[in-house]
């Protein structure tokens, strides 16, 4: 009981310090302290908010990821199928160009 009456004192006392040493009345620490608490939850709403938000996005494009695969995937075949058959066209107009580099 003794030990306890000490622990009540020395944390009334610390309570007292912080007050003063802060220059607010105890109504206004606790309204600071309400205010301060409500923005924390505030903040902690919007940032779960803005997680699931996060989430559902990052889900959106998972699933679009497959499709980008497909369009990349068809146009790296169509590219390749232009390359091929444009090379041939390619090697003819080199051969033309070095005879006149040959000639000059």
């Amino acid at each position: 009981m003794k030990t306890l009456i000490k622990m009540i004192g020395g944390s009334a006392f610390l309570a007292g310090v912080y007050l003063y040493t802060r220059k607010e009345t105890p109504q206004e620490f606790i309204d600071n302290t309400k205010q301060k608490f409500t923005q924390k939850k505030q903040d902690a709403e919007n940032f779960k908010s803005a997680l699931d938000n996060f989430k559902s996005s990052l889900s959106d494009f998972t699933e679009k990821a497959a499709t980008i695969n497909e369009v990349v995937s068809d146009i790296q075949r169509a590219v390749e199928e232009a390359m091929f058959q444009i090379q041939p066209r390619l090697d003819e107009i080199q051969k033309h160009s070095d005879d006149i580099t040959k000639m000059d």
